[in-house]
């Protein structure tokens, strides 16, 4: 196997912080994938170029599914990109080796793709019972509808519904105190414990301020993120709310008990009047520097989660600078996330990830802490939409065939809609015809659109389509499957289609060993007996 390159080991380094010496060990035990063009040392001297080093990008961008084609010119940008997907792999390596080692002999580039395999199963009945009889580290668990219908998937979960907004506030003990400070800080803290700090995922709006991708989808973003959803979760349960932008900090405000109170759930702190509690100071008395008992310093007395024992200075100080300090209107709320799943579709949510995570407006980031799942959707000739008349879809009974009389090219299409960003994905089974089966994949509202070929034997890799690194990602998309003039295209019913997606902590089901039961909702004018559910562990 070749050694890594100077160019690879600077570009690794760069990506990933990594010394040369540990990114030749990391390649030795773990990752054969230096199949690209070596650089000589002539060519790292002085200032490099993208022309200097085209041919290794074009190498690179190959085996990380970067969509580039022979006329592309290369950018600044696409190396920045090129570097974030590399990270990605990075970063899903070391999370499943830390429970996963490989053995000797095993392939190295599957501890770079999802795990599809457990060594234990085990099924949930309509009661929501079900049994692990082994201990494990890794799981995934599958929702599959079964029925002849399309139908909203049951929910799995441990205490939180995390797919609706009343259902949130329901299961999280919120929707019934009636004290209103008491309330104000429930939520404060819940808001606190269900996200961590880090670049937000989202930039453009309404989504970038959405409760639910706030707290269900994404789980991280920076202080604008958190005071928004604390905000907008008041405003649910009865209390008046605003959010206060400081010069360099973000809090909410709620009006609790005739008074406006300050909750900071980035940093985690809130403050009020020694000896009393309950009168928690609001934005204006911070910035004032005046404490209610007449002391000089307000931060005196506080309260944190975030295991600080003292708020720190440069945020005591952006309250203090009161020239710019003004409030604004919350986000927005989704109030519900339905997984809609079409005949034979099934969802599969993982304890792991693989890698598939939305960076959005910043390339360069890592995200800590995030969960991969991916839907599987099987051909079903209802959902083939005929782009020409002339085309022909019969069911067959080992799949479907696509019929083109006319003298020109013809086309059909399948649609797909999903509550959470895809990343990545591939095109799976088998068909018969004379040439590879020729696709388009399409994203309307990102402007998005790429042709792939399809050949026999080989599953198709479409995650180089769904970037990481835009302003935002795909929720929606379709594929397109060419039909040649006069021809015939057999899909078998093995033809599927995979898309994986990014979830947070809080929208992941969390089983227990041994003999126990599941808390399930169903919809209304769902029945639990249309769906199959499995657990996969090891």
């Amino acid at each position: 196997m070749k050694k890594p390159s100077k160019l690879t080991t600077l570009l690794l380094t760069v990506a990933f912080g990594l010394s040369g010496a540990v990114i030749g060990s990391l390649a030795d035990r773990y990752l054969k994938i230096w199949p690209f063009a070596e650089i000589s040392s002539n060519q790292i001297q002085g200032e490099l170029n993208l022309k200097q080093i085209r041919p290794y990008l074009k190498n690179l961008a190959d085996y990380i599914n970067y969509p580039l084609t022979p006329n592309t010119r290369l950018s600044t940008n696409d190396l920045l990109r090129m570097i974030t997907i590399l990270n990605q792999k990075y970063n899903h390596l070391a999370s499943i080796l830390e429970v996963n080692p490989p053995k000797e002999g095993d392939r190295a580039l599957t501890l770079l793709n999802f795990k599809d395999s457990f060594r234990h199963e085990t099924t949930i009945n309509a009661a929501g019972r079900y049994e692990l009889q082994f201990p494990f580290k890794l799981y995934r668990y599958q929702i599959t509808n079964v029925s002849s219908k399309k139908q909203t998937a049951p929910l799995l979960y441990n205490q939180i519904i995390w797919n609706s907004v009343n259902g949130l506030l329901e299961s999280a003990g919120l929707s019934h105190i009636e004290n209103e400070t008491t309330r104000a800080l429930a939520i404060w803290r819940f808001i606190s414990e269900n996200r961590y700090h880090d670049s937000p995922a989202m930039l453009r709006k309404p989504k970038a301020h959405d409760l639910l991708e706030f707290l269900s989808v994404f789980g991280y973003g920076h202080c604008d993120e958190a005071a928004r959803a604390l905000a907008q979760m008041a405003e649910e349960l009865g209390l008046k709310s605003r959010v206060w932008f400081l010069n360099g900090h973000v809090v909410a405000e709620v009006y609790a008990d005739g008074r406006w109170i300050m909750l900071d759930s980035d940093q985690q702190f809130y403050f009020y009047a020694p000896g009393n509690p309950q009168h928690i100071y609001s934005v204006d008395e911070l910035s004032k520097g005046e404490s209610n008992s007449g002391k000089s310093d307000p931060f005196e007395s506080s309260c944190s989660l975030s295991g600080l024992k003292e708020y720190p200075e440069s945020y005591k100080a952006i309250f203090r600078s009161t020239d710019d300090n003004e409030h604004k209107k919350r986000g927005t709320i989704t109030h519900a996330i339905e997984i809609v799943l079409r005949p034979e579709e099934s969802v599969n949510f993982c304890n792991y990830n693989w890698g598939k995570v939305f960076t959005g407006g910043f390339s360069a980031k890592v995200v800590p802490k995030y969960y991969n799942g991916y839907f599987e959707y099987h051909l079903s000739p209802m959902d083939l939409h005929k782009l020409n008349p002339h085309i022909q879809i019969t069911r067959e009974q080992n799949g479907v065939i696509l019929a083109n009389s006319s003298d020109e090219p013809g086309a059909v299409s399948i649609d797909f809609s999903y509550p959470f960003p895809i990343l990545g994905g591939a095109v799976l089974g088998t068909w018969a015809g004379k040439s590879p089966l020729e696709m388009t994949l399409a994203d309307d509202e990102n402007r998005l659109k790429s042709n792939f070929k399809y050949y026999p034997g080989q599953a198709l890799d479409i995650s180089g389509f769904f970037s990481g690194v835009r302003i935002r990602p795909t929720y929606r998309y379709t594929i397109l499957i060419r039909v040649p003039p006069k021809s015939n295209l057999f899909l078998r019913e093995t033809f599927c289609v995979r898309s994986d997606f990014q979830f947070a902590e809080l929208s992941l089901w969390k089983p227990s060993p041994g003999k126990n039961r599941a808390n399930l909702r169903v919809e209304k004018g769902t029945r639990l007996e249309d769906f199959n559910l499995s657990i996969y562990y090891e």
